[in-house]
């Protein structure tokens, strides 16, 4: 008996639970915060750098480091993880709330690295900002500059979709946006050009209805969420009607096969 407790004293401080995002803690504005203490905030996870208080964490801080969902790498001995840096274990995925150099697989675990799941993990999650001056505009705010609007992309990779349809919803987005950035540009555009947006758009359209009619369980995105005020949608209908004039029908038709592994 006495060994059987010995064997749990040593090998508890080995356990890690791992945390879902929506179990972390939320960023009080008036709470103080020692150096790696960690909350969730605008969609993500951040660690204190230091002690604080009334900073709200946002990008390239000083305050808060902001922990990385993409591009997660598996976890090396040697190599040195700074604050908010994450990797993967054994099929686990941590995040280094210290500075200490204490491996992944040691009894004191806990003190350098917690466990953790993430809604957008893999992917390059902006930090949405509601108050940013562009955020109403016509294209929007893309933060990360892939081609996405910020607010759409969110909805779709924080969603409990599978990680297929959100990829290909993402891709969908691309489309969608390169309507909207079009509208200074209509009366330029090329019949290359136009085949290939309205090419895009139709893939679009066709994998969602594919993806809403053949499975039983999963369902796809909606174009209603990128085009989702009355001068993005007025938008979209005046681009499309333009593009529409001067497209090679010939090399739409031919390219609708298979639209979910051709978009």
């Amino acid at each position: 008996m006495k060994k059987i407790l010995f064997l749990l004293v040593i090998l508890l401080p080995c356990l890690t639970i791992a945390n879902d995002f929506n179990s972390f803690e939320s960023y009080d504005n008036n709470k103080k915060y020692a150096r790696g203490s960690y909350v969730k905030y605008s969609n993500n996870l951040w660690v204190a750098r230091h002690k604080v208080i009334g900073k709200q964490p946002k990008e390239e801080s000083i305050t808060w480091a902001k922990v990385k969902l993409n591009d997660i790498r598996e976890w090396k001995s040697k190599k040195v993880y700074l604050l908010g840096q994450s990797v993967s274990y054994n099929e686990k995925t941590y995040f280094a709330k210290s500075l200490w150099s204490i491996a992944i697989n040691s009894s004191y675990v806990n003190n350098k690295w917690v466990e953790f799941s993430h809604p957008a993990m893999g992917f390059d999650l902006p930090s949405f900002d509601p108050e940013h001056p562009d955020h109403n505009t016509i294209e929007g705010v893309d933060q990360n500059e892939n081609g996405i609007r910020d607010d759409y992309e969110i909805k779709i990779v924080m969603s409990d979709k599978s990680r297929d349809i959100k990829e290909l919803a993402l891709k969908a987005g691309k489309s969608y946006q390169t309507v909207l950035s079009m509208k200074g540009v209509i009366n330029s555009a090329t019949q290359e050009e136009a085949t290939n947006t309205l090419l895009a758009l139709t893939l679009a359209e066709l994998c969602k209805r594919q993806i809403n009619k053949y499975s039983s369980s999963a369902i796809a995105w909606k174009k209603s969420d990128y085009f989702n005020t009355i001068d993005r949608i007025q938008t979209n209908f005046s681009v499309q009607n333009k593009l529409a004039s001067l497209v090679d029908e010939e090399k739409l038709e031919s390219s609708l096969e298979q639209p979910c592994a051709s978009l």
